[in-house]
Protein backbone atom coordinates (compact mmCIF):
# COMPACT_ATOMS: atom_id res chain seq x y z
CA UNK A 1 0.00 0.00 0.00
CA UNK A 2 2.89 2.36 0.81
CA UNK A 3 4.40 1.78 -2.63
CA UNK A 4 1.11 2.61 -4.34
CA UNK A 5 0.60 5.81 -2.34
CA UNK A 6 4.20 6.93 -2.99
CA UNK A 7 3.75 6.30 -6.73
CA UNK A 8 0.50 8.28 -6.74
CA UNK A 9 2.20 11.06 -4.78
CA UNK A 10 5.07 11.14 -7.26
CA UNK A 11 2.62 11.23 -10.17
CA UNK A 12 0.73 14.14 -8.57
CA UNK A 13 3.99 16.08 -8.01
CA UNK A 14 5.12 15.52 -11.61
CA UNK A 15 1.71 16.58 -12.93
CA UNK A 16 1.55 19.72 -10.78
CA UNK A 17 5.05 20.90 -11.60
CA UNK A 18 5.07 20.04 -15.28
CA UNK A 19 4.29 22.61 -17.95
CA UNK A 20 3.39 22.63 -21.60
CA UNK A 21 3.69 25.31 -24.24
CA UNK A 22 1.77 26.30 -27.36
CA UNK A 23 3.45 28.39 -30.04
CA UNK A 24 1.86 30.20 -33.00
CA UNK A 25 3.61 32.19 -35.73
CA UNK A 26 2.19 34.69 -38.21
CA UNK A 27 4.09 36.40 -41.03
CA UNK A 28 2.84 39.75 -42.27
CA UNK A 29 4.10 41.85 -45.14
CA UNK A 30 2.27 44.76 -46.69
CA UNK A 31 5.05 46.20 -48.82
CA UNK A 32 5.93 45.11 -52.34
CA UNK A 33 9.42 46.13 -53.38
CA UNK A 34 11.19 45.33 -56.60
CA UNK A 35 14.73 44.03 -56.04
CA UNK A 36 16.49 46.99 -57.70
CA UNK A 37 14.78 49.64 -55.56
CA UNK A 38 15.83 48.59 -52.07
CA UNK A 39 18.57 47.00 -49.98
CA UNK A 40 18.50 45.39 -46.55
CA UNK A 41 19.75 47.73 -43.83
CA UNK A 42 19.20 45.32 -40.89
CA UNK A 43 18.08 41.71 -40.69
CA UNK A 44 15.99 40.08 -37.96
CA UNK A 45 15.40 42.93 -35.51
CA UNK A 46 13.30 41.74 -32.53
CA UNK A 47 11.13 42.93 -29.68
CA UNK A 48 9.60 40.75 -26.94
CA UNK A 49 6.90 41.33 -24.32
CA UNK A 50 5.66 38.98 -21.60
CA UNK A 51 2.68 38.69 -19.27
CA UNK A 52 1.72 36.21 -16.57
CA UNK A 53 -1.88 35.35 -15.75
CA UNK A 54 -2.99 33.74 -12.48
CA UNK A 55 -6.55 32.40 -12.51
CA UNK A 56 -7.05 34.29 -15.79
CA UNK A 57 -6.12 37.64 -14.25
CA UNK A 58 -3.09 39.42 -15.62
CA UNK A 59 -1.52 42.68 -16.55
CA UNK A 60 -2.02 42.72 -20.35
CA UNK A 61 -4.44 41.44 -22.93
CA UNK A 62 -3.15 39.77 -26.10
CA UNK A 63 -3.71 42.96 -28.13
CA UNK A 64 -1.87 45.16 -25.68
CA UNK A 65 1.09 42.73 -25.64
CA UNK A 66 1.33 43.03 -29.42
CA UNK A 67 1.07 46.83 -29.28
CA UNK A 68 3.78 47.01 -26.59
CA UNK A 69 6.06 44.77 -28.69
CA UNK A 70 5.46 47.07 -31.68
CA UNK A 71 6.27 50.17 -29.62
CA UNK A 72 9.50 48.58 -28.38
CA UNK A 73 10.46 47.58 -31.94
CA UNK A 74 10.06 51.18 -33.15
CA UNK A 75 11.88 52.59 -30.09
CA UNK A 76 14.88 50.29 -30.43
CA UNK A 77 15.14 50.70 -34.23
CA UNK A 78 14.75 54.31 -35.25
CA UNK A 79 14.01 54.42 -38.97
CA UNK A 80 15.12 57.08 -41.43
CA UNK A 81 12.61 58.52 -43.93
CA UNK A 82 13.77 56.10 -46.62
CA UNK A 83 13.58 52.95 -44.41
CA UNK A 84 10.73 50.56 -43.68
CA UNK A 85 9.99 47.32 -41.80
CA UNK A 86 9.24 44.30 -44.01
CA UNK A 87 8.83 40.54 -43.47
CA UNK A 88 7.13 41.11 -40.13
CA UNK A 89 6.73 37.94 -38.05
CA UNK A 90 4.55 37.69 -34.92
CA UNK A 91 5.25 34.74 -32.65
CA UNK A 92 3.09 33.80 -29.64
CA UNK A 93 4.16 31.34 -26.96
CA UNK A 94 1.78 30.38 -24.18
CA UNK A 95 3.26 28.29 -21.39
CA UNK A 96 0.95 26.56 -18.92
CA UNK A 97 3.02 26.36 -15.74
CA UNK A 98 0.26 25.08 -13.46
CA UNK A 99 -3.40 24.61 -14.30
CA UNK A 100 -4.08 28.15 -13.09
CA UNK A 101 -0.85 29.99 -14.11
CA UNK A 102 -0.24 30.93 -17.77
CA UNK A 103 2.77 32.81 -19.14
CA UNK A 104 2.22 34.56 -22.49
CA UNK A 105 5.13 35.78 -24.64
CA UNK A 106 4.86 37.84 -27.83
CA UNK A 107 7.91 38.21 -30.09
CA UNK A 108 7.83 40.58 -33.05
CA UNK A 109 10.64 40.33 -35.61
CA UNK A 110 11.22 42.12 -38.89
CA UNK A 111 13.80 43.17 -41.47
CA UNK A 112 14.62 46.81 -42.19
CA UNK A 113 14.96 47.82 -45.83
CA UNK A 114 16.31 51.04 -47.26
CA UNK A 115 14.79 52.46 -50.43
CA UNK A 116 17.38 53.45 -53.03
CA UNK A 117 16.38 57.01 -53.92
CA UNK A 118 18.59 57.12 -57.01
CA UNK A 119 16.77 54.12 -58.53
CA UNK A 120 13.35 55.68 -57.79
CA UNK A 121 14.44 59.03 -59.30
CA UNK A 122 15.70 57.25 -62.43
CA UNK A 123 12.46 55.23 -62.79
CA UNK A 124 10.38 58.39 -62.32
CA UNK A 125 12.43 60.28 -64.91
CA UNK A 126 12.05 57.45 -67.44
CA UNK A 127 8.30 57.24 -66.80
CA UNK A 128 7.83 60.98 -67.39
CA UNK A 129 9.48 60.82 -70.84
Amino acid sequence: MKKLSSKIGLLVIITVFSSCAVQKNYTLSSTYLSKSKFSYAKNDVKSTTRATYIFGLGSHSKGSLLNKAKERLFESNTLNNDQSFVNINVSWKMTYILPFIIANKCTLSADVVEINKSQIALATALAVR
